[in-house]
C-alpha cells in the first residue's frame, strides 16, 4: 500500500485511544465539550505550527530562538489548558 495508507494504518490506534480520552473527559466534566476528532486536529496543528514554521513565526514578530521556544511552549500549554480544561 502507498505510504500514506500504511502511516494512517499505523497511527489509528493511537488516534482511537486519543479520541476516547477525550470522550471520557468531556463526558465526566473535567475538560469543555468539543468534537474529539476535530480537537486532535486542531491540537496536532497548532502546536506543530507554533514548533516549526519559523517564518511565520518571523512574520508575527516572535523571535524563532532555543529560549524563545521555552516561552512559547509555556503559552501553549496555557493556551491549550484555558481552551480545554473545564471549569
Amino acid at each position: 500500500p502507498p505510504g500514506a495508507t500504511r502511516l494512517v494504518d499505523a497511527l489509528d490506534p493511537l488516534v482511537q485511544r486519543a479520541r476516547a480520552f477525550l470522550e471520557e473527559e468531556m463526558a465526566a466534566g473535567r475538560m469543555r465539550p468539543h468534537d474529539p476528532r476535530l480537537l486532535l486536529l486542531s491540537a496536532y496543528s497548532t502546536v506543530i505550527g507554533v514548533a516549526t514554521e519559523v517564518e511565520v513565526l518571523r512574520a508575527v514578530g516572535l523571535d524563532p530562538t532555543a529560549r524563545s521556544l521555552v516561552r512559547r511552549r509555556a503559552e501553549l500549554l496555557g493556551f491549550l489548558r484555558s481552551a480545554l480544561i473545564a471549569d
